[in-house]
């Protein structure tokens, strides 16, 4: 049986203790944005779960956790870019492949960083389908929005951006 706690600072921590070895502890960390994707992948794999979302696929899953970021507001995306790598920034923008939230980030960027992360992603994606895109490339996307994800998590337990 394994329970889910909710931390002031940090996350969850998910908890039990095992039936096959009575004497072993279980006691994993994850961020928020692990235990929304954890949730959407439970639905996706276990379809008996009630959920909140259907989710087709897992690549599905990790969208779904990034598009949450469509609820922030502008003052918020602004300051979540100034914390994100721009190789992160870049596969994040790919991966999603959401228009309405690119030009969410590509709105609160000056003209010029919008301009350059645009070359960029034309440049190394160049009509890439994220579905049809190598393991190799989508595990960086699916990181990307984790890390994404994580940081403004951080950030709003910090009280520096909007909790959504």
């Amino acid at each position: 049986m394994l329970t889910l706690r909710k931390e002031e600072v940090g996350g969850f921590i998910l908890y039990g203790k095992s039936d096959l070895w009575p004497n072993f502890d279980v006691e994993l960390q994850f961020d928020t944005a692990q235990i929304h994707t954890l949730g959407l992948l439970c639905v996706h794999h276990f379809p008996d779960i009630e959920p909140r979302y259907a989710v087709a696929s897992e690549s599905e899953a990790y969208r779904l956790t990034a598009l949450r970021l469509l609820l922030a507001d502008d003052r918020s995306i602004r300051i979540l870019l100034r914390e994100v790598h721009c190789e992160t920034l870049i596969n994040f923008l790919w991966y999603v492949a959401d228009g309405e939230l690119t030009k969410k980030f590509f709105r609160n960027m000056t003209q010029r960083a919008a301009e350059l992360v645009f070359d960029d992603l034309e440049q190394r994606y160049c009509n890439l389908d994220p579905d049809k895109a190598s393991m190799f490339t989508v595990k960086e996307g699916w990181e990307a929005i984790l890390d994404v994800v994580k940081i403004y998590d951080r950030l709003a337990d910090e009280g520096q951006v909007l909790s959504i």
